[in-house]
């Protein structure tokens, strides 16, 4: 009834980038083999947000549809919020016989989110490259060219607007009057992320430039990392306060491989394979315990970051009705406890440690191209709330109908889920799928000219044709992380689609 004369609801987001960029490059040669490019310049960088809300209830004619029109005003909402960043940088490289190369920069930055008691962050970095290949010494007639590269540098991450602010909340005074009550306590002293990476490897052209492989190694440690702590009541405000603390460490490798498999009159093969891989870690967290973010996943050192934590039964016995009985649980230390008094333990995390594509293409005729991508993608889980909300909270899954038909370990996590989280909820998310498939046609210059074109092709392709998985919900890929936690999650999120493309193209 309340709503029976209408309503309407508006919701409004603006989001304004605004940039400014000067770089200058000065190039000399000191003498016949030593080169050097100096460069710097200055970066602006304005991201605003403004948000408008308001909502109406009650049209007093059918033909009436604007919010000014409606009986009654629910709420409305104004938001403005802007963030500036400007930086600097200067960077020097120096070159040796086209052969040799060395780089040193340093950028500062200053950001509107950053605490009044911090200043400029400055970020320096140094790399160098060896074309070892082009040295008299080189002696391996099927790699075509080497080049050994190092690097280090380091990034850094601003706080959210507002993060480092002491802010105050607007509120209605009972007897009418406009009053405000601590919202934030703010930091001072709060400052950006910072990322420290070193970075080597090697790129490699074999067999006639037939064959190119890149490898690279990175090992980064993240520190100084934002993150929320909470506030003691007797400061007077509420809630929580970002600060820098903690460390991350990220390390892995990347390589990536292209190849002219085959090189022939009629029919030519390429093929390539790329492969990543990432370990990441909290060496330390700064705090004591851990940092819940979601109602099973956390930060804790030891683990990666926003790691899923949930008990884990690993025996329960059946009796007669089906109930599970005798559950026992894993106790976090390489044993069996009670379910009872069983802790939280390690069940996954949200990120892949392994994955990588493979990509082929064939051309026949020089007119007829056909390619495909292969991706992949392990190591991650993803909570299944699709499991949660049919089986647990709505008990509307055959398992609870024919618990009988199911593992016992199973059961005795669904049975016993209600508000409490299992490994069971949790599941591990690693997939393969066929990205792409298309074949083109190159049209012969003869067709193209009938319509006055200099060139043109037609193609067919298909994404997302298949997919193999473990995976039990609805899509192994779909990611939803914008809920109120940091719980990924498939809950309300539209699975990629299978799609089919006709293109003509023609050049003129």
């Amino acid at each position: 009834p309340d709503f029976a004369s209408g309503s309407k609801e508006v919701t409004r987001e603006d989001v304004l980038y605004t940039t400014l960029e000067y770089a200058a490059t000065a190039r000399y040669s000191v003498t016949e083999d030593l080169t050097t490019n100096t460069s710097g310049g200055f970066q602006v960088y304005q991201k605003s947000i403004r948000f408008m809300e308001a909502e109406g209830e009650g049209f007093p004619a059918a033909g009436v549809k604007t919010i000014a029109g409606a009986g009654t005003f629910q709420r409305g909402r104004d938001d403005f919020v802007e963030n500036n960043t400007v930086g600097f940088f200067l960077q020097e490289q120096f070159g040796w016989k086209d052969r040799l190369f060395l780089t040193a920069a340093i950028r500062a930055d200053d950001n509107s989110a950053f605490g009044e008691n911090f200043d400029l962050v400055y970020y320096p970095k140094i790399s160098g490259s060896w074309v070892i290949s082009e040295e008299d010494f080189w002696g391996f007639d099927f790699i075509s060219s080497a080049r050994l590269r190092a690097a280090y540098g380091e990034s850094g991450q601003q706080p959210d607007a507002f993060a480092a602010l002491r802010t105050f909340q607007a509120r209605a005074h009972p007897e009418g009057v406009a009053t405000v009550t601590p919202e934030a306590a703010g930091n001072p002293d709060l400052g950006p992320e910072r990322g420290k990476e070193i970075e080597v490897g090697f790129d490699l052209s074999l067999l006639d430039d037939r064959v190119g492989v890149d490898f690279t190694y990175y090992n980064q440690k993240t520190t100084d990392a934002i993150l929320s702590r909470n506030v003691a009541p007797s400061t007077g405000f509420a809630g929580t306060q970002f600060v820098n603390v903690g460390e991350i460490a990220n390390s892995g490798f990347e390589v990536e491989v292209d190849a002219l498999v085959w090189d022939g009159n009629n029919v030519d093969w390429d093929l390539g394979l790329s492969l990543n891989t990432n370990d990441n870690e909290i060496t330390e967290l700064g705090i004591d315990g851990w940092l819940d973010i979601g109602w099973t996943t956390r930060h804790q050192e030891g683990y990666p970051v926003g790691s899923f934590f949930a008990g884990k039964v690993v025996s329960a016995d059946f009796d007669a009705s089906g109930t599970a009985i005798n559950l026992m649980c894993d106790d976090g230390e390489g044993g069996t406890i009670s379910c009872d008094d069983a802790p939280w333990v390690y069940i996954g995390q949200p990120s892949p440690d392994f994955e990588g594509s493979i990509d082929t293409q064939f051309t026949l005729f020089d007119r007829i191209r056909i390619s495909g991508l292969l991706d992949f993608q392990y190591g991650q889980s993803k909570y299944l709330t699709d499991r949660w909300n049919r089986c647990v909270w709505r008990e509307n899954c055959e398992i609870n109908v024919y618990p009988e038909r199911f593992n016992p370990i199973d059961v005795a996590e669904q049975q016993n889920g209600g508000w409490n989280e299992w490994a069971w909820t949790i599941q591990e998310s690693g997939f393969t799928r066929l990205r792409e498939v298309s074949v083109e046609y190159v049209l012969p210059d003869a067709w193209v000219a009938r319509v006055g074109a200099a060139s043109g092709s037609i193609s067919l392709g298909g994404r997302n044709l298949g997919t193999w998985t473990d995976y039990p919900g609805l899509d192994p890929e779909i990611m939803d992380i914008t809920n109120s936690v940091t719980e990924p999650n498939d809950q309300s999120i539209l699975p990629p689609l299978r799609q089919f493309s006709f293109t003509i193209h023609l050049g003129y």
